[in-house]
């Protein structure tokens, strides 16, 4: 499979900050669910363990 690459300093400002938005509101919906708090917080540490135990440092994002 390819991966899709999105230029995303062509996208305009507006539309970066309606995506925000959209996103922000989003996650807000999802945490109102009962135990959603708890499966969030169980992946992300999932996550952070899978990263510590990998060997690897985190690269910082790069911005352009």
């Amino acid at each position: 499979m390819d991966a899709v690459k999105v230029d995303v300093n062509s996208i305009p400002d507006e539309t970066g900050r309606r995506f925000g938005q959209c996103i922000i509101a989003g996650l807000r919906e999802y945490l109102k669910q009962p135990g959603a708090r708890e499966a969030l917080d169980a992946r992300t540490r999932a996550r952070n363990e899978r990263r510590n135990s990998s060997g690897h440092e985190s690269v910082p994002a790069v911005v352009h």
